[in-house]
Order: C-alpha cells, then sequence, then structure tokens
C-alpha cells in the first residue's frame, strides 16, 4: 500500500506544506527453485505440477525433458504408480516459453483429474488463474523471458516487478490477468 504524508515547513519568511509520495519497498524473490506448491493459489485438483524444458536441437521428439522446478517432490512420491508413469510419460514439442530461442520450449506437466500439459498462454492462464502471488508471476513473465527478482503489490490491482532478460533489468508492472500494463528499462 502507498502511502503520502503531509510535511509541512514554518520558517522567518515562509510557510508551506508539501505532499509526499511514499512507496511500498520491493521484495526480493528468491526464485522458482525455492517455491513450494502452497506459495501458488491453484485449484484443490491440482496435485502435483513441474515445469519443463526440452531441447529439440539434440531431442526433436521431447522425448527426454528435463525437469527445472519441482514445487513438491514429496507429492510426486505420494502419487500412484500408474500416474507416475502416465506423468514420466507426459511429453511436448511446444510451450508457453522458450528457454533459448525456439528449439527449447518449456511447458508445465500437472497432475489433477488426469495427467495433462500445459504448453500454450491460453493454457497457462486457465491454469494459473488469477495472479496473485510471485511464483505465478514468475512461472507466467517467462514468457518473455524473463526472471523475476523483486516484487510488489502496488494496492490498486497492480504489481510492480524488477526483472532481467539476463542482459538488461526492468520495471514491469501487471495486473492480476497477466496484462504487461508498462516496461521500462531501469
Amino acid at each position: 500500500m502507498n502511502k503520502n504524508i503531509l510535511a509541512c515547513t514554518i520558517g522567518l519568511f515562509s510557510m508551506g506544506c508539501l505532499e509526499v509520495y511514499e512507496e511500498e519497498p520491493y521484495y526480493d524473490f528468491a526464485g522458482l527453485e525455492f517455491s513450494q506448491r502452497q506459495d501458488f493459489n491453484l485449484p484443490d485438483a491440482v496435485q502435483y505440477f513441474e515445469v519443463r524444458l526440452v531441447d529439440l536441437d539434440g531431442d526433436p521428439f521431447g522425448i527426454t525433458p528435463e525437469t527445472i522446478f519441482q514445487f513438491d517432490p514429496v507429492g510426486y512420491e505420494n502419487l500412484d504408480l500408474g500416474t507416475q508413469i502416465d506423468l514420466d510419460m507426459l511429453k511436448s514439442t511446444e510451450g508457453f516459453a522458450s528457454g533459448c530461442a525456439p528449439t527449447c520450449p518449456i511447458y508445465i506437466a500437472a497432475v489433477g483429474d488426469g495427467v495433462s500439459v500445459i504448453d500454450s498462454f491460453d493454457e497457462l492462464k486457465r491454469f494459473l488463474g488469477p495472479l496473485d502471488t510471485p511464483p505465478e508471476f514468475a512461472i507466467w513473465l517467462m514468457q518473455w523471458n524473463f526472471e523475476l527478482l523483486q516484487f510488489r503489490a502496488n494496492g490498486n490491482d497492480t504489481y510492480s516487478f524488477v526483472v532481467t532478460d539476463g542482459y538488461d533489468y526492468y520495471d514491469v508492472l501487471m495486473n492480476p490477468n497477466g496484462d504487461l500494463l508498462h516496461q521500462v528499462l531501469r
């Protein structure tokens, strides 16, 4: 929440007040590798999910994806063996983001009412729902090849972020729908 402070001065030759606008500070985001399942506001039906990357240069059929973020290792172990096998067999050569140009798609493998793959922007939006936690925004920002570094809830149904593309740093303003409202190079 932003704060407005009224500062007044009285001097021998002048008197006046000035309203000073003070913003909430940014908070550091430790990274998706430290996020847990409970950091996401997903439907209860989602039992397990992980983010995968496929190197299509070395694996054109996406047979051996690499799990880059696993949010609940115990949840995986608690899945029945058949579901674990179905999840392990789930593959995609499409993605909602690319880790290294068009040849390394990033997608989500999930277990809910069944085993499913989330490999498009529309599917990702339906899966995450309204964005309201830093890990949800971090996954959403991957589609622009951004890594979330810092975040702040603005109190007006918008969120501010400091992100990097690996080379430059940006200030980004977004809403819970995932709309990129403003982006400026730092």
